[in-house]
This record gives C-alpha cells, structure tokens and sequence, in this order.
C-alpha cells in the first residue's frame, strides 16, 4: 500500500462535502488517531498493526514515520482518509463532513466499529458486500491504486491486461464469485476513467 499520510490522498470517486460542527466535543487527535488505529487493527484481525497497515492520510504535516506532528496546526481542508488492506484489498474509509481533523477521524472510528459489529451480529456476508464499496482508489495514478498494480508508468493497456487476467479468475463462469467479479468490474471503471480524465 504506498499510500501518503500528508498530504490528503483523497480517493477518487468520493464527493467532497461542506464541513460543519460537530457534537463530538473534546476528543483530542490523538485519542481519534488511537481510535482508528484500534478500530481497523480490530477488524483486520492482527494483534499489532505494523506501520503500514492502516495509513491515515490528511493535510497535518506528520513526521517520517507518519505520525503527526505534536506542534501541528488543523489545516484548512479538515478532510481524512483511511487506508488499509481488507481481504488483499486495499480499503478506503473517507470523511470531510466536520470542521476538525479529529472530528473527521472519530466519526470514521465510529463507522468502523458500526460496521464490525455485522460481523459480531452473525451477518459477515453483509460485511462483505459493504466493503464491496470502499475498494481504495486514489486520484494520484503513480500510487498503488485498487487492486490493480500502478505506476507512474503503467498505461491504459497495462490495466486492460491486469483485468483480463483477473476476470479470468473471478469470473462466476471459470469457477470465481461474482461479488469479486462486480468489485473488479467497479474497481477497473474506476481506474480507467482516472487515466481518460
């Protein structure tokens, strides 16, 4: 996942809102960070998340190992996005809605541990096909975009072969299934239309 925690790696597709305030109160950033850094350690099923596993990606200057600096001052766009390996697929969780960055955080903490609790509630099929939507695609095509493997000097056709190939195996008439096939589908549109755009 080569994601950047600064500047904001805002995924592609994702509407930008208007942010507002919130009632989330005096939640500090770094209890948010705490919280999403729980949330998805939680939900991908590791004891210990390594330094690459969940990247929070946001206009707050970080240091070299990604984490923000103490000292840092909210930016104007208040936006988050939170990247991380769901399945072997990268997932993205994004929220611009409120004013703060560690507004924005808390609520994409708390929608994480909504949806965990499908799976606590015996509904992990639900899981995921939610999850179907949050495939991680950024608007910057020399980064690891989706699930197909990108650079800075990977072409149209270059995508066109990685989705032929992984039709081949997904597809629900060569054996595959076909949410993985509608996440391809999805994925690859996606993608294409970064290129053409």
């Amino acid at each position: 996942m080569i994601i950047d925690a600064y500047p904001l790696s805002w995924p592609s597709g994702y509407p930008r809102s208007k942010p507002q305030m919130s009632r989330f109160g005096g939640i500090t950033l770094f209890q948010s960070r705490q919280e999403v850094y729980e949330e998805v350690r939680i939900l991908i099923g590791k004891s210990k998340l390594d330094r690459y596993d969940c990247i929070i990606s946001s206009n707050m200057k970080t240091r070299k190992d990604g984490e923000v600096y103490s000292n840092a001052k909210e930016p104007e766009d208040s936006g988050v996005a939170v990247y991380f390996m769901y399945k072997d697929t990268q997932r993205v969780f994004a929220c611009d809605k409120w004013l703060y960055v560690r507004h924005n955080l808390h609520a994409i903490a708390k929608s994480i541990s909504a949806i965990r609790g499908l799976d606590r509630w015996g509904v992990s099929e639900m899981l995921d096909r939610i999850f179907t939507g949050f495939i991680g695609i950024t608007d910057d095509a020399g980064k690891d975009v989706g699930i197909f493997e990108i650079n800075s000097s990977t072409t149209i056709e270059d995508i066109k072969r990685q989705y032929k190939q992984m039709a081949k195996e997904r597809h629900p008439d060569n054996g595959g299934d076909e949410n993985l096939m509608i996440e391809l589908n999805s994925a690859y549109q996606q993608t294409i239309s970064m290129f053409t755009h």
